[in-house]
């Protein structure tokens, strides 16, 4: 199995998908200098975009992509992506905001570019995240024990977090 995947159709065809583990906004990085004007996937094809090899993005994103109309160039990582978009090889870089935001703080090869890239504001979709299983009945039946344990875990987080039952107020004479 692998984590994080993402519902895309590739991802659906290839894997059984676990329940959601958490959420994915993902978005455009773009630089301060240069932000992006878009209001529709479409128009994103008036830049040249980075992207990680082998990531599924937005479905009409990876659409337009594959049929050339959006110009891609791939890189192995979100760190070189980010790179590439800060020395101006590419015009913006798809990335998940948290990943985005946790990399800046933290990856020393960014820390030259912190000040000068950000996100830009409008999301591409927001995408649940799933554990990708083999598409056999071994993995079938490790999705099926994941999503147990699973269920399980979010009842016991639940009773945990429930508010305590407020005491009962003193009677007044």
């Amino acid at each position: 199995a692998f984590f994080p995947a993402y519902p895309s159709q590739e991802r659906r065809r290839v894997c059984h998908l676990s329940e959601p583990v958490g959420m994915s906004p993902l978005g455009i990085a773009q630089t301060r200098k240069k932000p992006l004007q878009w209001t529709k996937v479409d128009d994103l094809a008036q830049y040249k975009v980075g992207v990680v090899e082998a990531y599924a993005n937005e479905d009409r994103f990876d659409q337009l992509m594959q049929q050339g109309i959006i110009k891609t160039s791939s890189s192995e990582t979100d760190v070189d992506n980010l790179i590439s978009l800060a020395k101006g090889k590419v015009d913006a870089a798809v990335i998940d905001s948290q990943v985005f935001d946790w990399l800046l703080r933290n990856e020393p090869r960014l820390k030259p570019y912190r000040n000068s890239l950000q996100m830009n504001q409008r999301l591409l979709v927001t995408w649940p995240l799933y554990v990708c299983f083999r598409r056999d009945s071994e993995g079938a039946a490790q999705r099926d024990q994941f999503n147990a344990g699973l269920s399980t875990l979010r009842e016991k987080m639940l009773a945990t977090s429930a508010p305590a039952e407020k005491p009962a107020s003193p009677k007044r004479r």
